[in-house]
């Protein structure tokens, strides 16, 4: 539950090339394509796990105004088709699902992987949450650059 309206959950997530921001795993993401973010609108990250590294693609295939977000991937030993659903709860609570169906292109990676992409993608949700109400009390409190906390807003991924 993330406690924003359903709107502005939105409008963040749709540009998935933040996704760096709430990804754990994504050390560098960016839109591909220009205009208005639309089905057919894509996005490539670098994306790092269990050692490797490797550019991933996602093309946004289905969107439904504060509603919907199915997108597909292509990764070198795998293809996912991620669906991100939001459900208003009230005026300022939006419950956020996100479900990865990923496929593997090896059966006993499969099997071992499958928890593991389960707890990851909790974590997903939870950074989500965390990185949303983060913007919105900076946001509300005006809290201001300065040279003393300008370095803290800073990671190995950017601003």
């Amino acid at each position: 539950m993330i406690s924003l309206p359903t709107t502005e959950v939105f409008a963040y997530i749709s540009n998935f090339s933040q996704l760096y921001e709430w990804d754990d795993n994504v050390r560098q993401g960016e839109r591909i394509d220009l205009g208005a973010i639309k089905k057919g609108s894509q996005f490539r990250f670098i994306y790092s796990f269990a050692g490797q590294t490797q550019e991933l693609e996602y093309t946004l295939e289905e969107i439904k105004h504060n509603q919907l977000l199915r997108l597909t991937c292509q990764g070198r030993n795998f293809s996912a088709i991620d669906e991100i659903t939001l459900t208003s709860v009230n005026s300022n609570k939006t419950k956020v699902t996100y479900q990865a169906n990923i496929k593997v292109h090896s059966k006993l990676a499969d099997f071992w992987l499958t928890p593991i992409m389960k707890k990851i993608g909790d974590r997903l949700v939870l950074r989500l949450k965390e990185v949303l109400e983060e913007q919105e009390v900076l946001a509300s409190t005006g809290s201001p650059l300065n040279l003393l906390n300008l370095p803290y807003r800073f990671s190995a991924k950017g601003w």
